[in-house]
């Protein structure tokens, strides 16, 4: 008996707001199993996942769900903008006050319409926030867990409240679950907890991520190219190998229709000199007098007709030898060229020597703990530790710290926050880099095409960007503001897809300054070129 279907589109179309096509006759019919959606930044994959969870209207198509369908938004995924508290970040705050009235014996119709069938939320929340020092031994109430979860949302680290969230969902028990970049601030214990949750999940998974451990987890690839979607069987190293042997075949190809348009052209050259040949010939008969006039009047004639008929055929070989090379190099370059390359600019010759010198610096939210270590120009230094060991709080405190006997800076510094903050959503990508930097309107587009952001990406608002472009215009920011600074560099390896890690990671081992990095990525640490790792 085969499985039941899920969930399931059909002609499912979107545009962007200026005409751009971002998706064309999608069409998915899914049964339970674990599905990793991949593709290059700025591809549509967000966009998708926001049509099946009904948070977008498509403009043509139509999508079928069989069940409850939960959602894991990248943006709140990155981290809480305007949520105070836990139970506000959580999206819980609602449900647990109408929970709480009821135990009071004061809610009305509305609370039971909020709350619905979830009756079992407090006993769901304390097992959940049992790692987290948040519940109580004793069963807890709506009243204490309310309490407990006004905690600020920044008392967490990016993975703890990553895992927190993901919990809750998993828990939920959901038929379709979307999640849009989960793997981003999780540590390596994060992540196979993760991989357990998602094996364990048995309805429709839907997983984006650029992970290749999370995407090998999966049992299915679906890959957005070029707006349109296409399906592969196994984890991620059977894609990548299924690839391989299309975008050989897509080379094949596209010689062969270099070496046809060749042979036409050949032909066509070829046909030329005959005829020339033929000509010249028919002149010196004339000027012999060896055959009439008539009959070569009638020889030059059929030959015209027949040179006609060949130029007319050979034109509409060359035509169509033509537009198939054309075809076949546009398809190559939408879906398989490398991208350009990732420039920083140009540092001239920097002082060498200590540029930060860091002694007895007390951990942030870990005072006992002390800190000590040097940093020399040119060196580049891998930050590593679990979620909540305090890294991002440590690079906030060397970029904001003045005067502080325990912190030497003899540089500039740049810091890249895991949230993008310096980017001001309100303004263009394009604009965004013009303000922030001293480059000129051609130097800034360029850079800009460079990380793959295109003439109409470009002059997007910044807030409605997809997570991996905002990361390429927040690393720009920061790398073109001051040639040589020290860079502050907080998890850049989020949302890139796996052509833009390893354009950063080159760019980044070139950099002549020094750096200080924060991901959860060996092996892209190891491509920017480390030298020294600290390990809180």
């Amino acid at each position: 008996m085969s499985q039941s279907v899920l969930l399931e589109c059909a002609h499912l179309c979107a545009q962007s707001a200026a005409g751009e096509h971002i998706l064309q006759d999608i069409q998915l019919s899914l049964t339970a199993g674990r599905y990793g959606l991949c593709g290059r930044n700025g591809s549509g994959k967000s966009w998708l996942l926001e049509l099946l969870a009904g948070q977008r209207q498509a403009q043509q198509g139509h999508i079928r769900c069989r069940g409850r369908c939960t959602w894991l938004p990248q943006q709140q995924a990155d981290g809480p903008r305007n949520a105070q508290s836990l139970a506000d970040y959580l999206n819980l705050s609602q449900r647990l006050q109408a929970l709480q009235r009821v135990e009071e014996g004061i809610a009305t119709a509305a609370d039971f319409e909020l709350i619905g069938d979830d009756w079992s939320l407090p006993q769901r929340l304390q097992q959940i926030l049992q790692p987290y020092g948040l519940a109580y031994e004793s069963d807890t109430s709506a009243a204490q867990l309310v309490q407990r979860l006004q905690r600020p949302a920044q008392a967490l680290s990016g993975g703890q409240r990553m895992r927190l969230q993901l919990a809750l969902l998993f828990a939920s028990e959901p038929a379709v679950l979307l999640l849009d970049e989960p793997g981003n601030h999780l540590d390596d214990s994060g992540r196979q907890w993760l991989i357990g949750q998602m094996a364990a999940f048995r309805g429709v998974l839907i997983l984006v991520s650029h992970d290749v451990q999370l995407l090998q987890a999966m049992e299915h690839i679906l890959e957005l190219r070029s707006g349109h979607l296409y399906q592969y069987g196994g984890n991620y190293d059977q894609f990548l190998l299924q690839r391989q042997q299309e975008q050989q075949a897509l080379l094949q190809q596209l010689e062969g229709s270099r070496q046809r348009l060749q042979q036409v052209e050949r032909a066509t050259q070829r046909s030329q000199e005959k005829a020339a040949r033929r000509a010249q010939s028919g002149k010196r008969e004339r000027r012999d007098g060896s055959q009439s006039k008539l009959l070569l009047d009638n020889k030059q004639q059929s030959a015209e007709q027949q040179q006609g008929r060949q130029s007319r055929a050979r034109s509409r070989q060359h035509e169509q030898a033509a537009r198939q090379l054309k075809e076949r190099q546009q398809q190559w370059l939408q879906e398989d060229s490398p991208l350009a390359q990732w420039y920083l600019p140009a540092t001239g010759k920097l002082r060498s020597g200590l540029i930060l010198q860091v002694t007895d610096q007390p951990l942030p939210h870990r005072p006992e703990q002390r800190l000590t270590f040097a940093l020399q120009q040119g060196e580049h230094l891998w930050l590593r530790g679990a979620n909540g060991s305090g890294k991002s709080s440590l690079l906030q405190l060397l970029a904001t710290a003045d005067q502080q006997p325990t912190i030497l800076r003899r540089s500039e510094i740049r810091l890249l926050d895991q949230h993008c903050s310096l980017l001001h959503n309100h303004l263009s990508a394009l604009d965004n880099l013009l303000q922030a930097t001293s480059l000129d309107i051609t130097s800034a587009r360029t850079l800009l095409a460079g990380v793959g952001l295109n003439a109409d990406a470009c002059l997007r608002p910044a807030g409605i960007l997809s997570g991996g472009e905002r990361m390429k215009l927040a690393l720009l920011l920061v790398t073109q503001q001051t040639p040589g600074a020290l860079l502050l560099l907080d998890e850049p390896d989020n949302h890139l897809d796996r052509h833009s890690r390893e354009q950063l990671a080159q760019a980044l081992r070139a950099y002549p300054g020094a750096l200080i990095l924060v991901s959860h990525d060996g092996h892209f640490a190891a491509g920017c070129g480390i030298s020294q790792t600290l390990v809180l």
